[in-house]
């Protein structure tokens, strides 16, 4: 099979949802996250007109990504207080020092600076989510 034009591509819908979910999981589009490899299957398939592989490999990138969001929930609430949806500067330390990273009120700072997307001063799950996708994700 020929490979498809860009038009054709951009108008297979199995490439439409894979480029729908890079975008609602912006970490989905680099190179350096361990579910990249399911990114490109999908795209080598997509525009090498090999629609079920592509489907296939769309659908293990949505498990994959319902999984890793999984995880990181669970991680994430290690550290929240309960009631509470976010965390506040002082458990992001718990959780830096926790994981064996530099905690002090500097570095607490540094991340909460480069993760809080809404500027509350926070960490919420989405941004922690985020965060650790731009890092290459959980199974990193």
């Amino acid at each position: 099979r020929t490979p498809r034009s860009p038009e054709e591509l951009l108008a297979d819908p199995t490439f439409q949802e894979l480029r729908s979910l890079q975008a609602k999981h912006t970490y989905l589009a680099q190179p350096s996250h361990d579910l990249y490899i399911w990114v490109q299957a999908c795209e080598n398939a997509a525009r090498d007109g090999e629609d079920e592989k592509a489907k296939d490999s769309l659908n293990r990138l949505r498990q994959a990504v319902e999984q890793e969001e999984s995880t990181l929930a669970a991680a994430f609430s290690l550290f929240k207080p309960p009631g509470k949806d976010c965390l506040t500067a002082r458990e992001v330390g718990v959780m830096l020092d926790y994981l064996g990273f530099p905690a002090g009120q500097d570095d607490v700072s540094k991340v909460l600076s480069a993760v809080d997307a809404d500027s509350d001063g926070n960490m919420s799950l989405p941004e922690f989510q985020n965060y650790v996708g731009r890092m290459g994700g959980s199974f990193s």
